[in-house]
């Protein structure tokens, strides 16, 4: 009855009828919360952990780590192997949990506990714990600007697991290694970033596995990135291309956002060479893939590729192109609360007048610039009185 309780949470989960869930995994705790069985203090102990997880989905976090001390004060000190699992779970998920909250170094006392107690298991399911311990304590330090100790943690794993054949060990190392590119490039360490990037590709380059794919896309964009900082921008054009030529047809959603940000990054990369003409089409490749893309990380890929596309064929004086594809962008975008999005379309807006301006409509302009102000007029945001005083400063001069 506990299994099959504990088995009906988990399909509840999967349907998203989190409440049903957490109600049943409830139940199990009521019935065989005092069971003295060891088989049934293993299902009580996976009922709290799954709950832990279905409150974590909720954003419930601080019932979350209530939840997750009970697992470990109910079952820290049990020497059943079948119970320490249960633990190491408890303890990242309180890790996570905590991290949400932002209360970092009890996220990351959290996590030195799983290492402490579980780094020198060798038990499968006990090593993968650690080894997530391990690369949420990188990820945690690296979110408070402590680079140097988040690589020493990550070449930490790369240590322990290298080698492993365990997809989930395998997938840590290819995070560790993929984060540590990341905070070197915060260092201004781009050799170093780029020696990681061809260890992630040289790796992973041939795995089946999604959750690897993903880590060496994400390689080889900073891997182009890097190159574009160090002002080797044919090489950087040349890698962005391998992502798109890799990744371009794989239905996976995770991957389809690393190949739209090959596709602006190739595109803005082609305008600073002063290859403007070439970048147009790359630009309308973004939209043609991505415009009735359901996410919002790809739609905020496709905002950036319209607006590109239309300061480009500004630049290029290309006014009656560029005013409709501005007008695409204010008609998609105009309502977003998001305030990075109200931003770019004031910009667009702006940029559509400055169009206008040039192909002598200046009423037309004065009418833009005007709905800028009427728009954002009364925006508290710096950036967006920034982008009103240039509109009003426009429209002056046209009057």
């Amino acid at each position: 009855m506990a299994l099959a309780l504990v088995s009906k949470g988990i399909m509840l989960g999967q349907l998203k009828r989190s409440e049903e869930a957490i109600a049943a995994y409830d139940e199990v705790m009521m019935r065989f919360g005092n069971a003295s069985e060891k088989e049934l203090q293993v299902q009580v102990a996976m009922a709290l952990v799954f709950k832990c997880f279905t409150l974590g989905e909720l954003r419930r976090s601080e019932e979350a780590i209530a939840v997750s001390d009970e697992v470990i004060k109910r079952c820290g000190n049990a020497p059943e192997k079948e119970l320490q699992g249960p633990v190491a779970m408890a303890l990242v998920n309180k890790g996570i949990m905590l991290g949400q909250l932002k209360r970092s170094e009890e996220a990351i006392a959290a996590y030195d506990e799983v290492i402490m107690r579980f780094g020198n298991a060798s038990e499968k399911e006990l090593k993968e714990q650690a080894a997530m311990a391990l690369v949420n304590k990188g990820v945690t330090l690296g979110e408070l600007e402590r680079s140097e100790e988040a690589i020493a943690v990550w070449d930490e794993v790369m240590k322990r697991y290298g080698n492993a054949p365990e997809a989930v060990l395998r997938e840590a190392v290819a995070k560790s290694l993929s984060n540590k590119g990341g905070a070197l490039g915060k260092l201004g360490r781009s050799k170093e970033v780029i020696a990681v990037c061809d260890k992630v590709i040289k790796r992973y380059g041939n795995a089946s596995e999604k959750e690897l794919k993903e880590q060496v896309a994400m390689a080889l964009m900073n891997k182009g990135l890097t190159l574009e900082q160090l002002g080797r921008s044919a090489k950087a054009i040349a890698v962005y291309d391998k992502v798109i030529s890799r990744y371009g047809n794989a239905p996976e959603k995770e991957l389809q956002e690393p190949v739209a940000m090959a596709l602006v990054s190739k595109s803005i990369t082609l305008r600073q060479l002063g290859r403007s003409e070439e970048a147009i089409p790359v630009y309308d490749e973004v939209i043609k893939r991505y415009g009735s893309a359901p996410e919002k990380e790809l739609q905020e890929w496709v905002a950036i590729a319209l607006m590109g596309k239309g300061t480009t064929l500004g630049q290029l004086g290309r006014s009656e192109e560029a005013i409709p594809v501005y007008d695409k962008f204010i008609k998609r975008y105009g309502n977003a609360p998001e305030m990075e999005i109200r931003g770019r379309v004031a910009r667009a807006l702006i940029n559509e007048g400055g169009a206008l301006e040039k192909l002598g409509r200046s009423e037309e302009a004065i009418a833009v610039y005007d709905g800028v102000i009427k728009l954002f007029g009364g925006a508290p945001e710096k950036e967006l009185q920034e982008l009103v005083a240039e509109a009003r400063r426009r429209r002056d001069e046209l009057n």
